[in-house]
């Protein structure tokens, strides 16, 4: 009798590790459509369009990182913590390049969750209209997503930057 009992714990106990080892293999090879999933869901939620002017000036006046040097690879878990936090996230404006179909919003700082879901400032003492205005993000292997389209803008086309007070 304790022979069975003992083969049936280790036959669950076997089935167990395969159907983690199943789960473990299929995040990896879908993480980055996953990815690429969550990325297409929050930027929906944090765009610039369901924002006003008043909230935009609040999120300005909001702390922000920006610790450039600590940006790391863009991953699932980052994507899926900033998503989770986006509340972490202060939408000051949006880019958009109508040529190649790039619409952002433009989050403060350098975060991750921040440059996880939006394009992100660089320089905290920045003003959008006034001088050069540099932003960072990250470029996705989805050609439509987050900064990706960068690559097919040519010499030439325009690129509109606001605050909801101002086009730039």
């Amino acid at each position: 009798m304790k022979k069975r009992e003992t083969r049936g714990k280790k036959k669950i106990g076997l089935n167990l590790l395969w159907g983690i080892l199943l789960v473990i293999g299929l995040l990896l090879v879908f993480s980055d459509p996953i990815k690429n999933w969550l990325v297409v869901m929050d930027s929906e939620n944090l765009t610039i369009n369901a924002m006003d002017a008043t909230t935009i000036e609040k999120n300005q006046q909001k702390k922000a990182s920006f610790e450039f040097e600590e940006v790391q690879l863009l991953d699932l878990e980052t994507v899926a913590l900033a998503r989770f936090n986006s509340d972490q996230i202060n939408v000051i404006g949006g880019i958009s390049i109508p040529s190649v179909n790039l619409n952002l919003p433009i989050g403060k700082g350098t975060s991750e969750y921040t440059l996880a879901l939006t394009a992100g400032t660089m320089k905290e003492d920045q003003i959008m209209g006034e001088r050069n205005y540099a932003l960072a993000g990250h470029h996705m292997k989805r050609s439509d997503l987050l900064f990706s389209p960068l690559y097919k803008v040519e010499l030439g086309d325009t690129i509109y930057l606001t605050d909801l007070k101002s086009v730039y």
